[in-house]
């Protein structure tokens, strides 16, 4: 090569160990830059190892979480549908308790039912039977006043009769 104006003529030996020079440095610069993306690729692998650990330990924890708190809510529903049988039983319990104080108090009723109508009918016979009595007496005074005014027109008939017939000179 030929040096342009201004420079210095440089040989071509030098300028090959100047090119060398630059070759190794590239070399080493090179053999730095795939050292740092080992470290750096083992470094991200590292990282990631460690990301799919605390990942997998993660899913590890909800997977276990999620497995109690089905198991809770399997024992809660448990618990409902056992305490809802337990009150559907009281509730069975309650109407047929119901039903037997009603029966109960229709029994009661009819019965006092029955002894109010039997008294009833007892007081009507009693007071059918004291009227019954009043009416006999009231009919014995009327008989007898009838009578007793039968006997006197009679008796008044025959005694004026008697006076007319004395007074006539019949007698």
């Amino acid at each position: 090569m030929y040096p342009k104006k201004n420079e210095a003529a440089v040989s071509n030996d030098t300028r090959i160990t100047v090119l060398e020079a630059t070759i190794l440095n590239i070399n080493t610069t090179l053999v730095d830059i795939r050292q740092e993306m080992k470290e750096i690729r083992n470094d991200f692998q590292l990282e990631m190892k460690e990301i799919r650990n605390d990942f997998h330990q993660e899913t590890q924890e909800i997977r276990q979480e999620m497995k109690e708190m089905r198991n809770d809510f399997h024992r809660e529903t448990q618990e409902i549908r056992q305490e809802m049988k337990e009150i559907h039983h009281e509730i069975k319990e309650m109407r047929n308790d119901f039903r037997q104080e009603t029966q109960e108090l229709r029994n009661d009723f009819q019965r006092e039912m029955k002894e109010m109508n039997v008294s009833l009918l007892q007081a009507i016979k009693h007071i059918d039977d004291k009227f019954d009595k009043k009416l006999d007496l009231v009919n014995s005074r009327l008989w007898s006043n009838f009578l007793w005014i039968m006997g006197m027109i009679i008796t008044m008939t025959l005694t004026l009769g008697g006076l007319i017939a004395h007074a006539q000179h019949w007698i």
